[in-house]
């Protein structure tokens, strides 16, 4: 496992106690507004709507939002890039073209990335 994977597991699990402390904040302040039954008494509703937005950013932070795991492990190749062996590919060779849509592949790739065609052997 590398560092990237241990580091999004827990980020995730802090996710997961945020969640869950949302959960029983909710369950808390709903039975404190059934005990109480007190129109005076509006603390309940202030800690229900505290953990329904812990939940809701737990739920946001297990699923990986915000991108805490991009900001403190850049990914190695952004999504627009190439990288140099790509390059070197692209300017030297003509011959290395998919066979459906003609976009120029890595040698020995056996499936285009454009559009996704199986290459001949």
């Amino acid at each position: 496992m590398k560092p990237r994977d241990i580091f999004k597991i827990i980020v995730a699990t802090v996710g997961l106690v945020i969640f869950c402390l949302g959960i029983t904040n909710v369950i808390a302040a709903v039975v404190k507004m059934i005990a109480i039954n007190s129109p005076m008494g509006n603390s309940g509703g202030v800690m229900a709507g505290i953990g329904a937005v812990e939940i809701v950013f737990g739920v946001l932070v297990m699923k990986g939002f915000p991108p805490l795991t991009d900001i403190a492990f850049p990914p190695e190749r952004m999504p627009g890039q190439k990288q140099e062996q790509d390059m070197v590919q692209d300017e030297g060779s003509e011959s290395a073209r998919c066979v459906s849509c003609q976009a120029p592949i890595v040698q020995g790739t056996k499936m285009c990335p454009k559009c996704g065609y199986t290459q001949p052997v």
